[in-house]
């Protein structure tokens, strides 16, 4: 396994990792993979919802200029 050493960690950040660790009950390292893992996977899930609504994008009829709007279109349809 590999070793990261992170300088210049502010205070306040480290004794909050600290906090979580021993509520947790983790070691300090444990806590600190834990959460770079866990960001980490937020950033993929963030990035494949945002590749979900391009491919949406890309892929939706986009209607000349004036066309008729949609829900009038449905109120009229309901109103006959």
């Amino acid at each position: 396994m590999s070793v990261l050493q992170v300088n210049n960690v502010p205070d306040e950040l480290l004794e909050r990792i600290r906090l979580r660790a021993r509520t947790e009950r983790r070691t300090l390292e444990e806590e600190v993979v834990l959460l770079l893992q866990r960001a980490l996977d937020e950033m993929r899930r963030r990035e494949d919802v945002s590749s979900v609504l391009s491919s949406i994008d890309r892929h939706r009829i986009k209607l000349p200029p004036g066309s008729p709007d949609s829900v009038e279109l449905l109120r009229a349809d309901r109103d006959r």
